[in-house]
């Protein structure tokens, strides 16, 4: 089988990754210098396989985008090290930089072979039925087009957004949990949206950029444009990001559309300036007007080679995302260092478990399970600042599967979230899946392909349960059915 030989391939860079882990000492450039062999090898095998693949051309399938954010997390501060822009003494953990670095080497290996099994296993399903009809639900989304305006509003009454926008303030206000709530499910409800757009477009025939924009109302993309822009400025550019993606797979999966790469790069690397000199603008003083501060950012990006987190760096447009890998920093010390017990699976399984809705604050309030014990980020916010009440670091994929199982649990994390990606890739740019539900958990993933690496996997399905329930609604209430021959 194809697959068989990139998983091959995939495998003997273990020679050069466990030559890393064993051969050199703690202070040796050799060792992250043979794990960056290992993943120019790694990205290069995966990236011919694509293009020799179904997915040939399809460089925004959204693995591509979990790979390359991945990459950055795990990589840029170690490849920093090895052409000498960092030295060991610019990490806060210098003594876990080699060991952080053959542990994503593992990572990304795992990754890619649960790509290529996921492929091969794949394959082996029957892909059509015997019918030569079908039956798709067409659901008119207007219940859950007014619930989407109803939240955002309701965002914007509970959050100062004059604060926002002028940089006054960062993310809710106060820590407002009405805001939190209302804008967690303002995105559920903007993602169940464009999964019936998705839905709805297989009876419809939607092939074309017109047909996706008119598959909602104005109001909606009104909406949806307004809360992207007040993200975009407020500092706080993930969930600004969540949404882009979110809307660009969505027009991936209804209308099947390809995107030449160099149409692709510019735009990309555009949005990726704009996104910087937001977050460089916002440290001038806010007596300047935000466009004095945006043209001052824009000299001080020109003309500097060092990040905004870090002294120099291979890639300062993207240091926001590379400093994530202090969490890995501190896993490493926690646990190798300081002996801090392994949880056993216990972070994944809180994980998965507070996913379903008020769980969280029951096992808190009720249980008296302590945060530290739910979350790793909570954890390591207290190892590394002292307090999680104002300011918390995250955590990384990496860093929450090393408290488990160490290097065990990153690979066994790993496989599943590339088995996961591969099905996520064909769902939508290939062929939707039959399931309702599948795809729902392919958008919520897709969308969040730039966050997991610097965050958690099953963490991200806590948007599911809201998501599931506005769309049953929508359909029980909105449904039609309509039959279309299905093409072989």
């Amino acid at each position: 089988m194809r697959e068989e030989r990139y998983i091959l391939v995939s495998l003997l860079t273990l020679i050069l990754i466990a030559l890393a882990s064993v051969s050199f000492g703690q202070y040796n450039i050799n060792c992250p210098a043979l794990c960056i062999s290992a993943v120019i090898l790694l990205t290069v095998t995966f990236l011919v396989y694509q293009q020799n693949s179904i997915y040939k051309g399809l460089w925004y399938k959204p693995s591509n985008v979990f790979l390359l954010s991945f990459l950055i997390v795990n990589f840029q501060y170690v490849f920093d090290l090895v052409v000498g822009f960092k030295k060991y003494s610019s990490f806060d953990y210098p003594e876990t930089v080699n060991k952080m670095s053959v542990l994503c080497s593992y990572g990304l290996l795992a990754f890619m072979i649960g790509y290529y099994i996921s492929s091969s296993l794949l394959k082996k399903k029957k892909r059509f039925s015997e019918k030569a009809f079908e039956t798709h639900v067409r659901i008119d989304p207007i219940f859950i087009s007014v619930v989407q305006v109803v939240l955002f509003g309701l965002w914007l009454l509970s959050v100062d957004y004059y604060a926002l926008i002028s940089g006054r303030a960062y993310g809710a206000v106060g820590h407002n949990r009405l805001a939190t709530f209302a804008e967690l499910l303002f995105y559920c409800s903007t993602l169940t949206l464009l999964v019936t757009v998705i839905l709805n477009s297989r009876s419809l025939g939607q092939q074309k950029y017109k047909d996706f924009l008119q598959s909602i109302s104005v109001v909606n993309w009104v909406v949806i444009g307004l809360y992207c822009i007040i993200r975009m400025f407020s500092g706080d550019r993930g969930p600004f990001l969540y949404t882009v993606l979110a809307v660009f797979f969505a027009y991936v999966a209804s209308t099947r559309v390809k995107i030449n790469l160099i149409k692709l790069i510019l735009p990309a690397v555009g949005f990726i300036l704009l996104m910087n000199l937001i977050g460089m603008a916002r440290k001038d003083s806010l007596s300047m007007s935000f466009g004095t501060r945006i043209s001052n950012a824009y000299t001080e990006f020109m003309g500097t080679t060092e990040g905004r987190f870090s002294d120099k760096t291979i890639l300062p447009g993207t240091d926001e995302l590379a400093s994530s890998n202090l969490c890995n920093q501190i896993a490493i010390n926690m646990v190798d260092y300081k002996g801090h017990p392994l949880h056993m699976g216990g972070y994944v399984v809180a994980e998965v478990v507070q996913c379903i809705p008020f769980v969280s604050s029951f096992l808190v309030n009720n249980l008296k399970i302590s945060d530290k014990d739910l979350s790793s980020n909570m954890m390591m916010t207290e190892e590394y600042v002292g307090r999680s009440d104002i300011y918390q670091i995250g955590t990384t994929v990496i860093a929450e599967s090393y408290f488990d199982f160490k290097t065990i649990g990153v690979i066994l994390m790993m496989l599943i979230v590339g088995w996961s990606f591969y099905r996520v890739d064909n769902g939508i740019c290939i062929r939707n899946p039959d399931s309702e539900l599948a795809l729902m958990v392919f958008m919520l993933l897709a969308s969040m392909a730039v966050y997991i690496p610097r965050a958690t996997f099953f963490g991200q399905l806590k948007n599911f349960v809201p998501m599931l329930v506005m769309f049953y609604i929508s359909k029980i209430l909105f449904q039609k059915k309509s039959r279309i021959l299905k093409k072989h």
